[in-house]
């Protein structure tokens, strides 16, 4: 092999072992948390809307092909933009998987209930996707990362307990 031919694949190996290092560092990373606390008490059941939620076609998450429609509160949407269905109070919430995603550029983790919603006017069925969950973390004090989460659509209040990160 001449000295040409081995440079050359140096440089290849090289710029293979840059690209292979950025993306370990900036993929995204996902963990499925379906029997971890609160999720392991709503998945699987089915859960009465107390409160009108929207739903959006979903252009954000990367479960986009099974989970076209995105659950959204009402508060949360410009319902000027007129391309939602509402999701009336009654209709049924059923969750079978919990996902946390931590983003690979920014480093925040978020969490999705991956399910259906069958409207209660219709008893159509729609598959959704919900972000429910935030990862509020100290970068300097990593045990006292903690998951908050926001008031649901089936949730007569918000859930102000903090739960600690596994």
């Amino acid at each position: 092999m001449s000295v040409k031919t081995k440079i050359i694949l140096g440089i290849i190996v090289f710029i293979a072992a840059i690209v292979l290092f950025f993306y370990y560092v900036l993929h995204d990373r996902k963990k499925e948390v379906t029997d971890e606390i609160p999720y392991a008490t709503i998945i699987n059941k089915e859960l009465i809307g107390v409160e009108d939620a929207i739903l959006i076609k979903n252009k954000t998450y990367q479960y986009t092909d099974q989970y076209a429609m995105e659950l959204r509160d009402m508060d949360n949407y410009d319902k000027t933009l007129n391309d939602y269905i509402t999701v009336p109070k009654g209709s049924v919430y059923s969750f079978h998987k919990a996902v946390a995603i931590k983003n690979g550029n920014s480093g925040n983790t978020f969490s999705y209930l991956l399910g259906e919603v069958t409207l209660k006017n219709t008893n159509r069925k729609y598959p959704i996707i919900y972000l429910w969950g935030t990862l509020n973390s100290d970068i300097y004090q990593k045990s006292d990362d903690y998951w908050s989460f926001g008031k649901a659509p089936w949730q007569e209040e918000k859930d102000t307990k903090k739960y600690q990160n596994n």
